[in-house]
């Protein structure tokens, strides 16, 4: 058992060196979550070159959202370009799914008296790796990753848009599995009966075999590909991933996210994260995210708060009927507003 110990340990010692890209893309320099809480303020902010379309104002949900489309289809609304402000709550359930709980407001107090739009989705994991528009796609693919500590979501939205990186199931070296599995039945066989002459399969008899055995224990676990590659600039070395139309940037110490852009058809979305710091004391987060859209719009995206807390008093259905009950108080003026404020084309909204 030592034997196995001690070559596992040299075998994930050298994987350490040369990411996959479903580790890249789990945020591997953040702190483990044990709460089932996550909760991220942040602002939106369109920078002033930019010209705002009708497509991007807010559509508030119900009656309210309604009354305001007639009114745009009327041209009595006036669109306000100014900053937007988020509150995304996370939950994780025991079962480890993921429910998300958004509400916008139109100022940084972020009262509820000032939610101009909630949303829920429930199975979020699910909605947004299938999720149709490409920009909300993958700007909360990159949330989740900063947010959740896991690269399911972003997997997942990559493989719905025919960007196919090898997860590390499929990544790891069939082979030197599948000896080690032998090798963990020839212990419990030994352990079972010491008399036994079963062979030990990390130790052959035949030369053959032993040249096969040790050339399988020196390959790594992953097999590894040229989807992700050490590169070098002028700044220094980083990792690089590219595949299918993708690529992403991520520093060699901390693997950090830093830059990653996606091409649909003609287009490019291209996101770049700055400054990250830690907020709660554990757990770090980009200061800023700069977003540019398909149509060449971009937009300043600041962490404003990023907390993580475990509860057990209020659910997760009652935080949402408290919200639904805040915002249907709101419709009323919402609905006689004749300015509205734009919500990027990134952001969830009803």
């Amino acid at each position: 058992m030592k034997l196995l110990i001690s070559l596992l340990v040299i075998s994930y010692t050298t994987l350490a060196s040369v990411p996959t890209p479903e580790g890249l893309l789990r945020n591997p320099n953040n702190k483990e979550i044990t709460d089932n809480y996550v909760v991220v303020k942040f602002s939106v902010e369109k920078k002033k070159d930019d010209v705002l379309s009708v497509q991007q104002i807010a559509e508030p949900i119900e009656t309210a959202g309604r009354e305001l489309q007639e009114d745009l289809a009327n041209g009595e609304l006036k669109e306000l370009d100014k900053t937007v402000y988020i509150k995304a709550i996370f939950e994780i359930t025991e079962n480890k799914k993921v429910n998300l709980l958004q509400a916008i407001y139109d100022n940084g107090k972020m009262n509820r008296t000032d939610m101009i739009n909630y949303i829920v989705k429930k199975d979020y994991t699910n909605v947004i790796s299938q999720e149709p528009n490409a920009e909300i796609g993958l700007f909360y693919s990159v949330l989740s990753m900063l947010a959740l500590n896991s690269s399911k979501v972003f997997m997942d939205y990559l493989k719905t848009n025919n960007v196919l990186l090898p997860s590390n199931k499929e990544l790891l070296h069939k082979e030197k599995i599948a000896l080690y599995d032998k090798y963990k039945t020839y212990l419990r066989l030994k352990k079972e009966d010491e008399e036994s002459e079963i062979e030990n399969p990390l130790d052959p008899q035949e030369e053959e075999q032993q040249t096969i055995v040790k050339e399988t224990l020196n390959k790594p676990f992953f097999d590894q590909s040229n989807i992700v590659r050490l590169v070098k600039d002028v700044s220094g070395y980083f990792w690089e991933v590219e595949k299918d139309g993708f690529w992403a940037k991520f520093e060699n110490g901390t693997k950090r996210l830093n830059r990653l852009k996606l091409n649909k058809a003609s287009s490019v979305l291209d996101v770049s994260l700055d400054e990250f710091i830690v907020y709660d004391g554990k757990h770090e987060f980009p200061r800023f995210v700069n977003f540019k859209s398909f149509n060449n719009e971009q937009y300043i995206v600041r962490t404003l708060d990023v907390s993580y807390f475990t509860n057990t008093n209020v659910g997760f259905d009652k935080r949402v009927k408290a919200y639904k009950e805040a915002f249907e108080k709101n419709s009323e003026n919402l609905a006689k507003k004749t300015e509205v404020v734009a919500i990027p084309p990134f952001i969830l909204r009803e």
